[in-house]
């Protein structure tokens, strides 16, 4: 038995690429030979391959199985975002729009992509501690702190445990 080459490794990889994103249908197949530099006659052959059908056939059920339903939607959800932004872009700069909303919009653009976002476990866990400041003015501010406490219930609800 001989050891697969390097070559034989990149276009088995290569494969699985085409496959994976052929089973995923976010792009038109046209889209992604192109991508990948594959012509009609390459394409002939390649569709061909028992090898790259049962690839196709793995990628599908992979893709299709309910573990993946979250990448599914982030997927999607992130394409659907992605074609959307050259008319963000536009509302952005143009005149009509009104400034709350491109705020708005931007806010939106920034949290789709994390800019701006505090990591909660940077700062503990959250309703670890509540902190409310209010700036009364010249230099003057009242800040209340407050751990909250866990209160645990037993069955009947009484608040008395077991």
């Amino acid at each position: 038995m001989t050891a697969p080459t390097d070559q034989g490794l990149f276009e088995e990889a290569r494969l699985r690429t085409i496959a994976r994103e052929l089973a995923m249908s976010i792009l038109e197949p046209a889209t992604i030979f192109k991508m990948h530099g594959v012509t009609e006659t390459e394409w002939q052959r390649i569709s061909a391959m028992p090898q790259f059908v049962a690839m196709m056939k793995e990628e599908l059920s992979i893709w299709n199985s309910t573990m993946s339903m979250r990448e599914r939607v982030d997927v999607k959800t992130l394409s659907m975002i992605e074609n959307a932004l050259p008319q963000m872009y536009r509302y952005l700069h143009d005149d009509k729009f009104s400034d709350t909303a491109k705020v708005n919009l931007f806010i939106a653009l920034q949290k789709g992509v994390g800019i701006g976002m505090k990591e909660l476990t940077s700062n503990g866990n959250p309703g670890e501690k509540i902190q409310i400041t209010i700036n009364m003015g010249q230099d003057k501010q009242l800040t209340i702190e407050h751990t909250p406490q866990v209160i645990e219930h037993g069955e009947d609800g009484d608040g008395e445990g077991r």
